[in-house]
């Protein structure tokens, strides 16, 4: 037992309150410690003082409300933790003050695993794409050029998108249960590693050569990824505009790679602070690689308007240059502040959401043809439903921030157009592709 308790609560005066914690609540907690400790088995004891430890970590009476050194934080702002010892054959407590490192972790981890968080809902939008192109009847693997039965369902795109999310989940507590674990906290640049790890992981079975995990697929997507940085150079297919479309929604993914870069390869992870936006050469980077996907939009489009001569694409072109001026000027709001960038970033981004709206509804998806017999839509549909068509554009207004689930829906519309009108335009049939279109036949029996 603590045997100087009479003698310190004689002494404790109003100041001595204010600049320390609580004596009887840390005497109390001990003792609780203590008598579970004796009660139950090894384990669960160790397991409920841990709880205990964790649930009282904020024991403390306040902070300093007039510190000497402002920059430097007080003992007295610390969380605690009890844990138990064990030295020359006697069993003791120890106290460990623990600095306030929640905004510390968030700040260095979660722009690292929220890279997984916007790979895996990519991929979940695309299942639900596939599952309605399945449903539609869409032979989308036709128009993707994709070789007969290897294609892959929305189980198959489920079941990679949820073991992708189960590894990234698996880091997170692994990294959250070393964190607490006093006997490895000497080991604290080990947890800093954990997703780098998981990155290099999934880059290894991207890359894997052997006929595992889908290897068709993922060499299909390497290859469309390959001809988007060479759009100039490569003649550009619909499976290679598509992927760099669906790059344009992966802006915050392609930065969080940039945070990895600049987190493990600047040392950072070593001192467990984030200290990349103060690094001249991050925020080029930041600013750049927002760009980059729109650029390889722009360059495909270059390249079609050179080969194709349909001014079309000179127009789909000037989309993709008005956002990059509107994303670089957001970029710039964000580093530099000021009420010019606001104002200049707000025009442009007007303008650019403006005229993608109205291209993607009226020249990707085929819709407001005031002349159809489906009434602003299309003559030709598939969907039964045209009320999904009628809501979709007001729905893509309210959403319009979160580009990833626009960008899902566009993709079902996109092949649904290309599937009924345009497929022609990209290949010669070697076949003819299933299921029919049985729109003239509908007319007759309307007739």
């Amino acid at each position: 037992e603590i045997k100087f308790g009479k003698e310190y609560a004689s002494q404790m005066v109003p100041e001595w309150q204010e600049a320390f914690m609580n004596y009887d609540n840390l005497k109390t907690l001990l003792k609780e410690v203590r008598r579970i400790k004796q009660r139950n088995k090894q384990n669960a004891g160790v397991n409920r003082a841990m709880t205990l430890c964790r649930a009282f970590s904020g024991l403390v009476q306040g902070q300093n409300n007039n510190p000497i050194s402002p920059s430097k934080k007080d003992i007295e702002s610390q969380y605690i933790l009890v844990n138990s010892v064990t030295e020359n054959g006697f069993e003791s407590y120890e106290i460990t003050f623990l600095q306030k490192g929640q905004a510390q972790y968030m700040e260095n981890m979660f722009p690292l695993y929220s890279l997984f968080a916007f790979i895996v809902l990519r991929m979940l939008m695309y299942a639900v794409n596939v599952y309605f192109w399945r449903r539609c009847r869409v032979n989308y693997p036709f128009i993707f050029n994709i070789e007969q039965g290897t294609e892959l369902g929305y189980r198959e795109v489920l079941l990679v998108s949820f073991g992708l999310a189960t590894l990234a989940l698996t880091s997170v507590l692994s990294n959250l249960d070393m964190e607490m674990d006093p006997k490895i906290k000497e080991y604290k640049a080990l947890t800093e590693l954990l997703p780098l790890g998981l990155v290099l992981l999934v880059i290894v079975i991207l890359i894997c050569p052997f006929n595992i995990i889908f290897r068709s697929s993922r060499f299909f997507f390497l290859a469309s990824l390959f001809h988007c940085i060479a759009a100039p150079l490569h003649k550009v297919t619909l499976q290679d505009f598509f992927m760099a479309d669906q790059l344009t929604s992966q802006v915050q993914a392609i930065r969080s790679l940039g945070i990895y870069i600049c987190y493990y390869g600047w040392g950072d992870f070593k001192r467990r602070r984030n200290t990349c936006h103060s690094d001249d050469v991050y925020n080029t980077f930041y600013f750049i690689v927002a760009v980059i996907p729109y650029w390889f939009r722009f360059l495909q489009c270059l390249r079609r308007l050179y080969e194709e001569k349909d001014p079309m694409q000179g127009y789909n072109g000037l989309k993709y240059f008005v956002t990059i001026i509107a994303i670089s000027t957001r970029t710039a709001c964000t580093l530099y502040r000021g009420f010019r960038w606001k104002l200049i970033s707000g025009i442009f981004s007007a303008i650019a959401t403006i005229y993608g709206t109205y291209w993607d509804l009226v020249v990707d998806w085929g819709l407001l043809q005031r002349q159809s017999r489906n009434r602003w839509l299309r003559d030709k549909l598939l969907v039964p439903r045209k009320s999904v068509f009628i809501r979709r554009p007001t729905l893509i207004t309210i959403v319009a921030s979160l580009e990833i689930i626009r960008h899902g829906i566009w993709n079902f519309f996109r092949l649904e157009n290309e599937h009924l009108n345009n497929v022609g335009k990209y290949r010669a049939f070697k076949s003819v592709p299933l299921p029919f279109s049985y729109c003239e036949d509908e007319e007759e029996h309307d007739d």
